[in-house]
């Protein structure tokens, strides 16, 4: 996610503080930042792919049975973010199901490919 934002411009690419990354601050400070980002964004396109990108994580997590984190780790450190963010034309036209079958596809030819 904040690999997204700093292509778009939107936040810097740095690691987060300490105090940030335990899981109670983290969900603070990402509701906080997503508030902040509603403001910044004046393109509406930008919100709807940042919006359809949590919807995934959250979708994959859900049905993957798996703590946020762990998700969103995941789907970060294989490129799928990027991934979603970049066919987002073709994947909000899929049903749940069909978004996690793409997910995991991506995952697997990323695993083929190492």
């Amino acid at each position: 996610l904040s690999t997204l934002l700093y292509r778009r411009g939107i936040l810097p690419l740095h690691p987060l503080p300490p105090f940030y990354r335990t899981q109670r601050n983290f969900h603070k400070i990402f509701v906080a930042a997503i508030a902040a980002m509603e403001a910044i964004i004046v393109d509406e396109k930008d919100l709807k792919h940042l919006e359809f990108v949590i919807y995934c994580v959250e979708t994959y997590k859900g049905v993957k049975n798996l703590d946020g984190k762990t998700a969103y780790r995941s789907l970060y450190d294989t490129g799928a973010i990027e991934y979603i963010d970049e066919n987002y034309e073709a994947l909000h036209t899929f049903g749940n199901e069909n978004i996690v079958w793409n997910i995991d596809e991506y995952l697997k030819n990323q695993s083929e490919r190492t």
